[in-house]
Formats: structure tokens, C-alpha cells, sequence
């Protein structure tokens, strides 16, 4: 039976979310959805590494009713010192950078979601 062929378990999709980059927040993951995020750019290199902040992306992936296909509500933004996201301006520079590195995850999502799972992903933001 091929893997497409089975309902993909969370626990299935946690080990394949894995194996495409340290995007995966399992800790903040649920059964309800999956947390993903990434530091595409930090805003002031000079700073202690403990105090930086970064500009990036986060993710909340969730099913849909049927278990068929996914959303993905995208938010960009910083990460902030106290270690929380945040929406927040961001130069056209940084979000060029940021926009690229999110470009990047999502098709590597769709990519594998499709391949393992036959599942399809719709993109919101």
C-alpha cells in the first residue's frame, strides 16, 4: 500500500514536517494544526545572540474538515526579545528576504504533501 494511500496521523505528518527543515514547532503543534516558522533575517547582528530579533514568517497549517487538504494562514513579521511573534513593518529589502524564504518553505510543503499524502494546500495570508 503506498503511503499516499493512508490517512495521513499526526504523528506521520509530524516525522515527514520534519524532514523538510527546522520550520516545525512541535511543542505548539496540536492535533488541530501545526505551527511552522522561520528566522529569515536578524535585525541587528551586533546584539548579544540571547537579545536579537529577527524578521520572518510563521505558519499555523490546519486540516479541513474532511482531512483532504490543508490551510495555511501565513503572518510575517518579527520575533521579537521575549521570544514572540509580532506583526511589524518591514523594509522592501527585508521583505524581499523574508518573502523568498517563505516562498521556499511552502513549496517544499506542497511538494511533500502532495507526493506522500495526496493532500493539497491552500496558501492565506
Amino acid at each position: 500500500m503506498s503511503e499516499a494511500a493512508l490517512k495521513p496521523t499526526y504523528h506521520r505528518l509530524i516525522a515527514k514536517f520534519k524532514s523538510i527543515g527546522p520550520y516545525l514547532r512541535e511543542e505548539q503543534s496540536s492535533q488541530q494544526g501545526f505551527f511552522f516558522d522561520c528566522f529569515s533575517l536578524c535585525v541587528d547582528s551586533r546584539r548579544e545572540p540571547d537579545s536579537r530579533e529577527f524578521y520572518g514568517w510563521w505558519m499555523l497549517l490546519t486540516p479541513n474538515d474532511n482531512g483532504d487538504e490543508f490551510y495555511a494562514d501565513y503572518q510575517i513579521g518579527l520575533f521579537d526579545q521575549g521570544g514572540n511573534w509580532q506583526q511589524h513593518p518591514l523594509s522592501e529589502k527585508a521583505l524581499s528576504e523574508v518573502k523568498q524564504t517563505l516562498d521556499d518553505f511552502d513549496s517544499k510543503l506542497q511538494d511533500l504533501l502532495s507526493s506522500k499524502f495526496g493532500l493539497s494546500v491552500k496558501r492565506r495570508q
